[in-house]
């Protein structure tokens, strides 16, 4: 009996074994195929608005720049116009024929890289349509540091190209050679947003690059930095000190308001964005150069070796 019993042990511990072998090929198919069901759907949406789109009559430059809300005056407007002709370039290489005129604000970038796929151009090391686009654009001049901080349009398919050219010129403007904007940038609701979850005065520059780090999960660039102190400090919301650390004025602390505190990490950027889009800046002929590349590595690291010695909490 005993024996019996032995035998059938050994027996089910080899079925089991056997059925979780037969079995895996279906787990996998059970998470795989609905996955393919909803990007079949999602594509069948974006060919027909793809579809809609090139029976309308195409967006001449004025319109799209005025779309975008983009003066056709300014200095960006031209840099748009390029970038919309290389990502039109970039598109139709990679994902499918589009002319630069079919591109319009409303567009998705979902719609942009209808027929794009990860695994089809891995082994040609291109990233990005977006970034291609840029790098074609740039023609060497945009530094490698700066791409993260672009938005790829193969990851935010419901990103407009309003946003999405809103976006590039913030980030690539500085390298371009135009002249200094003396508007409110992106980064400089970022910047802002990490000085206002400081409690302690005067705020040293590591600890304001750490609280970027944790809004956006990314490094700011010493242009940036320095754009938003340029701003920030000739409007009356902060100033320097000494030691060049950081001081926010009562003006600034306002927008520690309730919006702000119960905003969720990166949605912090978009209500400091939102406040500062209401009082015009005053204006700035150029970028004052407070903090160098070395400046907020040194920063960094020496505020890592404060937090770990138990400097600051």
């Amino acid at each position: 009996m005993n024996r019996t019993r032995k035998k059938w042990e050994d027996c089910k511990v080899f079925l089991m074994c056997t059925l979780l072998v037969l079995l895996l090929p279906f787990g996998f198919l059970f998470f795989f195929i609905p996955g393919k069901i909803l990007n079949a759907i999602r594509m069948r949406q974006y060919r027909k608005r793809r579809e809609t789109t090139r029976r309308q009559t195409p967006v001449s430059g004025e319109d799209f720049l005025r779309g975008c809300g983009i003066s056709p005056d300014s200095p960006e407007a031209e840099v748009a116009l390029d970038l919309r002709r290389k990502l039109a370039q970039a598109a139709s290489a990679w994902c499918h024929k589009i002319t630069a005129e079919e591109i319009a604000p409303d567009m998705t970038c979902g719609e942009l890289v209808l027929g794009w796929s990860s695994y089809m151009y891995w082994h040609d090391g291109l990233e990005s349509i977006g970034y291609e686009a840029v790098k074609r654009l740039g023609k060497g001049k945009i530094p490698e540091e700066v791409f993260p901080h672009l938005i790829r349009p193969e990851k935010k398919s419901r990103v407009t190209m309003r946003e999405l050219f809103r976006n590039y010129l913030d980030v690539l403007m500085p390298y371009l050679g135009a002249r200094f904007s003396s508007l409110y940038l992106w980064s400089d609701a970022w910047i802002l947003s990490a000085l206002l979850l400081q409690d302690r005065s005067p705020i040293p520059l590591g600890s304001v690059i750490f609280a970027t780090d944790w809004l956006n999960h990314a490094i700011p660039t010493p242009y940036e930095v320095n754009h938003a102190l340029t701003l920030l400090s000739a409007n009356g919301f902060l100033t320097l000190d000494a030691n060049r650390n950081l001081l926010l004025t009562d003006r600034a602390k306002v927008f520690k308001n309730d919006s702000f505190l119960k905003a969720r990490h990166f949605n912090k950027i978009d209500v400091i964005h939102k406040e500062l889009m209401l009082n015009p800046p005053l204006s700035c002929l150029s970028v004052n150069e407070f903090f160098t590349l070395d400046d907020i590595k040194h920063a960094r690291e020496e505020f890592a070796r404060e937090r770990r010695s138990g400097g600051q909490s």
